[in-house]
């Protein structure tokens, strides 16, 4: 655990109860070019390669080490085209993957096996599941960002 006693030690203390530092396997298979994401549920963690790097999610267990990668680059069925966001369900043992390049929400089983996609609207680049609706982040450049609704 790692103590912080800086400025504004105690508004932090109202949301995070503990830290806890865990190193991530780094063998040279699986290094991770950029990130934009961490996700974790109470077996895995889950970091999304977005920025220059593979555009896969991958899975470490709770000590660090890797289990396995999920999603694959291409246009054969359960491919995409890049990765927008990622979001993993705790309540269902799915993991969905956003490509706002080819406007689909991916949807896989955490195991890493393709389940099913569906169309998203077009320049939908983040989201969040909160109960059976999809919450997306609508963005355009001259645009005011938007939001919008889907329910899966």
């Amino acid at each position: 655990m790692v103590e912080y006693s800086g400025p504004n030690a105690s508004s932090l203390r109202t949301f995070i109860e503990s830290i806890e530092v865990i190193k991530l396997d780094h063998r040279e298979s699986i290094t991770v070019g950029a990130y934009n994401a961490i996700r974790s549920d109470s077996n895995s963690f889950y970091v999304g390669d977005m920025l220059n790097g593979s555009n896969l999610v991958y899975r470490f267990d709770r000590k660090g080490e890797f289990l396995d990668s999920i999603g694959k680059i291409g246009r054969a069925p359960g491919e995409y085209l890049g990765l927008s966001d990622f979001y993993s369900d705790p309540e269902t043992d799915e993991l969905y993957i956003l490509s706002g390049q080819d406007v689909q929400l991916y949807r896989y089983h955490k195991n890493g096996r393709f389940i099913d996609q569906r169309e998203v609207p077009d320049r939908t680049q983040s989201f969040i599941k909160l109960g059976p609706q999809f919450w997306l982040s609508l963005i355009h450049i001259s645009e005011p960002t938007r939001l919008g609704m889907i329910s899966y």
